[in-house]
């Protein structure tokens, strides 16, 4: 009863290089959202400031200095719609951090990349009420199907153009799992990641997964008036969090394992600080 993924997810998620003042670049995932204050793009707050990064583990004193986005945009072409694949900077970009040490953080996106590709066609963003909230979170048992889209390290690369010069672009990959914790309880992870407000899903998210949006598909169908046909049970595709990191105990950290189970910065959390900027 669980609808397929649409390719309106797999083309949400954008790829971030991102350029450090000490020399260094690193590479996450992101996902475009439309708020009150203009177009966001979301990501772990990991990927983009290495000072949050806890204990030793990759924390740097270094800046970010420029970001490379490489995001797909729905073309219009025969009545039907294609997908292009486009390439943008920000130099010096604007960041909002969570306030209370969660890692996520929107990235501010000028006007002018809603231009890019031309004006027949659209940037596929999502809405604040595809985010799930606290409450309705309570509807969405452990065990529900999730999938993400993001860029694994390794992935396999395609050649895309933008202003007369060519970038290998890493194509996205898709993953799927299921909830493994209720997505209306918050927990803390290894106690140095900030408030309760993280879940766990059961799947694999490799390096480069990070900043990924972790969707519910729809479930049912919404009752048509007249149509005889009645669902109960119908629950909308939701957004119910970002990937942001393995869950690992402290001897599999100790000995590089890894449990399958990976956690997420829950989407209620990312829904009062949007609702806050």
């Amino acid at each position: 009863m669980y609808q397929a993924p649409s390719f309106d997810e797999y083309i949400n998620s954008v790829n971030l290089r991102v350029f450090f003042d000490d020399g260094k670049v690193e590479a996450g995932t992101g996902f475009f959202i439309r708020t009150d204050g203009g177009l966001r793009i979301g990501t772990a707050r990991h990927v983009v400031d290495p000072r949050y990064r806890p204990r030793a583990r990759g924390y740097r004193d270094t800046n970010l200095v420029k970001l490379e986005i490489f995001f797909w945009k729905q073309m219009k072409g025969g009545g039907k719609y294609k997908a292009q694949i486009l390439f943008g900077v920000l130099v010096s970009p604007r960041l909002l951090h969570e306030p209370t040490d969660g890692d996520f953080s929107l990235i501010v996106v000028p006007p002018e990349f809603e231009d890019y590709g031309g004006a027949n066609g659209d940037i596929v963003a999502m809405a604040i009420t595809d985010l799930l909230s606290a409450q309705q979170a309570e509807d969405y048992a452990p065990g529900a199907p999730v999938y993400f889209s993001g860029f694994p390290e390794g992935a396999p690369k395609i050649a895309t153009k933008f202003d007369d010069s060519e970038k290998e672009v890493p194509i996205q990959i898709l993953r799927q799992g299921v909830s493994a914790t209720p997505f209306f309880l918050g927990f803390d992870v290894e106690e140095v990641l900030g408030r309760r407000c993280y879940g766990h899903i059961d799947s694999f998210a490799l390096s480069g997964f990070s900043g990924a949006p972790v969707f519910v598909p729809q479930f049912g169908w919404p009752n048509a008036e007249g149509s005889g046909v009645v669902f109960s049970a119908y629950r909308p595709k939701k957004l119910v969090g970002m990937i942001c990191g393995h869950f690992r105990s402290a001897s599999d950290r100790a000995n590089g394992a890894h449990s399958g189970l990976s956690y997420i910065y829950r989407a209620a959390n990312m829904l009062d600080f949007i609702l806050s900027t």
